[in-house]
């Protein structure tokens, strides 16, 4: 497996270009994740993003695949968030804490946390409210942004144990994957 350590917004990160993937699907997943990395490195998120989406539909437990995607959801949003468009960088941020695994070695779930917490209160609402998670999970819901249903609902279910809010969860839940 290869290192490559790429200097984004000040940080140094590190994204493994090869890794196997299911056997069947090993030549055209390693090319759009590797595709994809040449695009992270050249800071085309959306480009990454497309080429990781489709090597997840060609090989969903691709890991590493997985991971990137996460990073490059991070690192656009991030991108976003320094152009003043903060509710499009709140869906990327979600994204990227919804992918990320607690062993991607490029990215901190902390900091994604931090990234979706300084975000929220740029748009008006504060992140340790329960009422104010559940309206951004309500909202999310009600534009198709599933991915940002759960995550909002998630974190409304931590600040308070809601049957509510669970019913709801589950029920976005299913309409995923």
């Amino acid at each position: 497996m290869e290192r490559k350590y790429l200097p984004v917004f000040g940080l140094a990160i590190t994204l493994y270009v090869f890794s196997p993937c299911d056997a069947a699907t090993s030549d055209s997943c390693l090319q759009l994740n590797n595709d994809a990395v040449k695009d992270i490195n050249s800071q085309r998120w959306p480009a990454a993003i497309a080429k990781l989406e489709a090597a997840l539909k060609v090989d969903p437990g691709y890991k590493l695949a997985v991971e990137n995607l996460a990073t490059a959801h991070f690192y656009f949003g991030k991108k976003l968030e320094a152009a003043g468009h903060h509710k499009e960088s709140l869906k990327h941020f979600h994204r990227a804490l919804y992918f990320l695994s607690d062993r991607n070695p490029t990215l901190l779930r902390s900091t994604v946390e931090e990234a979706i917490n300084r975000t929220i209160e740029k748009l008006g609402s504060k992140p340790t409210s329960f009422a104010d998670r559940v309206r951004l999970g309500d909202t999310a819901r009600r534009e198709s942004d599933l991915i940002g249903a759960v995550v909002e609902y998630r974190y409304a279910l931590l600040l308070h144990d809601d049957s509510s809010i669970k019913e709801k969860l589950a029920e976005v839940l299913s309409h995923l994957d």
